[in-house]
């Protein structure tokens, strides 16, 4: 038997609250990735492999042979919780001032990929020249995969874009 469970849990949460933010540049510059767009970005990635092999030989010359095999790949890969909670995924301005050359935007992405590959594989070979040979092999496989995310993007501000 071969199995594997992975698991990715966490919360990015970049939030500004309760806040007063004026831009200083020098040169008045529009506000971008560099120097004031709020930007949150999160990959989760799980690759899982599982061979399981199963094998049974049985052989006789005189009497009786037998011989029995069982084979199981079991995958589990879970992002975000599997009792039911999500991973968050936040880029929030709440109850603060902002005052920006340009647009005030909040951004966030949530990629998450799961790639399993479960492979399980059974031979039963008997060979008898005067008596009797028997085997049997089985196998079984199964995955589970589960992605919770709840990914927000939001602004709930007092002020935006004072001049």
């Amino acid at each position: 038997m071969s199995s594997i469970t992975n698991e990715v849990y966490g919360d990015t949460i970049a939030q500004i609250d309760n806040s007063t933010i004026d831009q200083t540049t020098t040169d008045n510059a529009k506000s971008n990735a560099d120097n004031g767009v709020f930007v949150t970005d999160v990959d989760g990635d799980i690759a899982a492999n599982v061979v399981s092999a199963s094998i049974a030989w049985a052989g006789a010359t005189t009497g009786t042979g037998v011989s029995g095999g069982v084979g199981v790949s079991l995958a589990a890969n879970y992002i975000g919780d599997d009792n039911g909670t999500a991973n968050a995924i936040s880029a929030l301005i709440t109850d603060s001032s902002i005052g920006v050359a340009g647009a005030v935007e909040t951004y966030a992405e949530s990629k998450q990929e799961i790639h399993a590959n479960v492979v399980a594989a059974s031979v039963a070979i008997a060979t008898s020249s005067s008596g009797s040979a028997g085997a049997l092999s089985g196998v079984g496989s199964s995955t589970h995969n589960s992605v919770m995310i709840d990914t927000q993007s939001a602004i709930s501000a007092t002020q935006a874009n004072r001049d």
